[in-house]
């Protein structure tokens, strides 16, 4: 089982997404940003971790959403989703990879499978 942790990222009524890469482990679709957490790390530090390496900025992390475990062909993962926010004057992150959508958007995109319990949970707004 791969410890992985996401961060649902709120900012002004939107959650941000990255696409992954063209290459590798589910190229092309769309996910909320994190990683993989290393041996012995802390799962809110691996998160900030992830996002500081991915897009260069800092987050809040507010409180665990949910833990979704998933198996692929491949791999087995156990994915910790929680709530963040951006800090007061933090910019927010944009790019070709990025997107801020509001939660009823979430479904036009493609997402690994692993997210759809989330994406529904998002929808609801019971968060």
């Amino acid at each position: 089982m791969v410890p992985v942790v996401a961060g649902v990222i709120l900012h002004e009524e939107r959650v941000l997404i990255a696409r992954r890469p063209p290459t590798g482990h589910l190229p092309g679709l769309w996910e909320f940003p994190g990683g993989k957490v290393e041996w012995g790390e802390d799962r809110r530090a691996a998160l900030s971790r992830e996002i500081r390496e991915e897009l260069g900025i800092d987050v809040e992390i507010t409180r665990e959403l949910m833990v979704v475990e998933h198996a692929y062909p491949d791999r087995r993962v156990a994915i910790t989703f929680y709530l963040c926010s951006l800090p007061e004057g933090t910019d927010a992150p944009g790019g070709e990879t990025l997107r801020w959508l509001r939660p009823d958007e979430l479904e036009e995109r493609s997402f690994p499978p692993a997210n759809a319990e989330l994406i529904e949970l998002l929808k609801g707004k019971d968060w």
